[in-house]
C-alpha cells in the first residue's frame, strides 16, 4: 500500500492517490491522513484517485468502508469524487449507499469530470 495526500490550493480540494491493495485496514490509515490534511487546509472536497488500487472488499464491506470513514472524520459535509478504472459496479454500489444515508460522493472513470463536478461545473 502506498498513497499520497496533498492539498490542491488552486481549486481548494485535497487530493489523494492510492496504489496497491485497498483493504479496510489500508482504508482506515488512508482516511486518517486526509483528514490530517483536510483539517490543516480547513477543505472538505476531496478527489480520491483509486485508477492503481486493487480493491480487496467485498459487497457488505462497503458498508464498513462508509463506516470507517465517517468515523476518520470524512463524514456528510464532505464533497467526494471517486476516480476509478476498475470494479466500476462495486463503487457505483458504494455510491449509492453513501447517497442513501446522506453522503455526498461520486464515482468517475474520467479525473476531469470528477475535478469539475467537485468545482460544482456539473
Amino acid at each position: 500500500m502506498v498513497f499520497s495526500v496533498h492539498h490542491n490550493p488552486e481549486h481548494n480540494y485535497i487530493v489523494g492517490s492510492f496504489i496497491g491493495g485497498l483493504n479496510l485496514k489500508a482504508l482506515k490509515t488512508y482516511a486518517d491522513e486526509v483528514v490530517r490534511v483536510a483539517t490543516k487546509y480547513n477543505c472538505k472536497r476531496f478527489l480520491n484517485d483509486l485508477r492503481a488500487a486493487e480493491t480487496h472488499l467485498c459487497t457488505v464491506e462497503f458498508y464498513d468502508a462508509l463506516r470507517i470513514l465517517s468515523e476518520s472524520g470524512i463524514g456528510q459535509s464532505w464533497k467526494r469524487a471517486i476516480v476509478v478504472l476498475n470494479n466500476l459496479e462495486d463503487f457505483e454500489f458504494f455510491e449509492t449507499v453513501a447517497a442513501n444515508r446522506g453522503f455526498m460522493v461520486k464515482v468517475f472513470v474520467n479525473p476531469d469530470d470528477a475535478m469539475n463536478w467537485l468545482k460544482g461545473h456539473y
